[in-house]
């Protein structure tokens, strides 16, 4: 009888792991994904595609603001601009694999060309992104 518990104790640990997994995985991706849409909006329509616009400090601080008071923390003027980066280094959205999401949004605050090479090598190897990121942190 005891063992029987344990089993369908276990049956629901791993069903209860397994959904909370998937909605990391799932809030990961909306949150990286919009961090790129922001940057495409910021970097398309307030800079019309140019890699930096004049006013464009001005227009970051304003946004920031704003953003800020109705959104609250995580979108200040510094991290609008990591996102027009984020958006800048990777304009093509099918980069945007589930499975290298975090590692393409973090290496946005490297140095330019590593990411665009480590990158390069995920696309063209069956590497994992645990490999990559051994790689980078070594860099």
């Amino acid at each position: 009888m005891r063992q029987r518990v344990e089993q369908l104790y276990d049956s629901i640990k791993l069903i209860l792991s397994t959904a909370r997994q998937r909605a990391y995985a799932a809030v990961n991706f909306a949150l990286v994904e919009s961090n790129w849409l922001i940057g495409q909006s910021i970097v398309e329509h307030e800079q019309h595609g140019e890699a930096r616009a004049e006013y464009g400090k001005r227009v970051l601080k304003e946004l920031a603001v704003r953003l800020s008071a109705e959104f609250g923390k995580g979108l200040d003027e510094r991290e609008l601009r990591k996102m027009r980066q984020f958006y800048t280094m990777f304009k093509v959205r099918d980069t945007l694999r589930p499975e290298l999401l975090w590692f393409l949004f973090l290496v946005t605050t490297k140095l330019m060309f590593v990411p665009i090479l480590l990158t390069s090598i995920l696309a063209t190897t069956r590497w994992r992104c645990s490999h990559a990121s051994v790689l980078y942190s070594n860099w």
